[in-house]
């Protein structure tokens, strides 16, 4: 496995403070010496006051964002591009998360411009899939994650990284077996070199009720390839403490 990767991602959370506080003691307490990849994903509101303070500060943290609105032929009010999200220094951008699929009904469609918006303009992409609890009883897991990873197709390899999030761990608390999420890790794997025709081995993240505790022991999963960390993110003690443990 390469450097491991690990996303805070912040969601509907922060303030100018906050955003302050969490870079600086970040800073103090990851160690200098750490293999791993970290990726700052706040509101979009925050991204442009986090990159001056990382970019002041020499932080080795890099800049992400929770969302973009594909080019249109037409203006957009509210709406924000991957150029302008480039503009300001973001590095990363996370793409089909369940709660924008389920909130915001972003199907295939939708997901397949935002997906080409963001290689267009270089932005490194973080493609979230995963099943609920309901496909999972019935056994259609495997077949709902090739379903999702199907517009893929024809995305460069070097600007994805795959998260996988089953829908019934986000914020419960409960964590997949190690057996379960190596399969499902592979299998993700899998159908993408099938689907490029590539024996490129992309990498995948695990998502949902990830912490300081499980961490190291997610981490030593074969096929994980890092972390994608939500309510655990939002203190930089505990987010911190998963990076130094799992370090490489």
């Amino acid at each position: 496995m390469a450097h491991p990767k690990v996303i805070a991602n912040w969601k509907m959370n922060g303030s100018l403070s906050k955003i302050h506080h969490w870079l600086y003691e970040f800073q103090s307490k990851v160690d200098p010496n750490s293999k791993t990849e970290s990726i700052f994903c706040p509101p979009t509101c925050y991204l442009s006051f986090a990159k001056n303070i990382i970019s002041e500060n020499r932080i080795g943290i890099y800049l992400g964002a929770q969302d973009l609105d594909f080019d249109r032929d037409f203006s957009l009010t509210g709406g924000i591009n991957a150029s302008m999200l480039k503009d300001i220094g973001c590095d990363f951008i996370i793409l089909g998360h369940s709660e924008r699929r389920s909130y915001f009904f972003e199907d295939d469609s939708i997901l397949l411009q935002k997906l080409n918006s963001a290689v267009e303009k270089n932005l490194k992409i973080i493609f979230c899939v995963g099943e609920t609890k309901e496909e999972k009883n019935i056994g259609v897991s495997k077949e709902i994650i090739r379903t999702q990873l199907s517009i893929l197709k024809k995305i460069p390899s070097n600007l994805l990284l795959l998260a996988y999030e089953p829908l019934w761990a986000i914020g419960t608390g409960e964590v997949p077996h190690p057996e379960y999420i190596q399969e499902m890790h592979e299998t993700i794997k899998d159908e993408l070199k099938s689907l490029n025709d590539s024996e490129i081995d992309s990498p995948v993240l695990y998502g949902g009720s990830v912490n300081e505790d499980n961490a190291p022991d997610i981490i030593k999963i074969i096929s994980v390839d890092g972390l994608l960390v939500g309510g655990a993110s939002l203190d930089a003690d505990n987010f911190s403490k998963i990076v130094n443990k799992i370090t490489g």
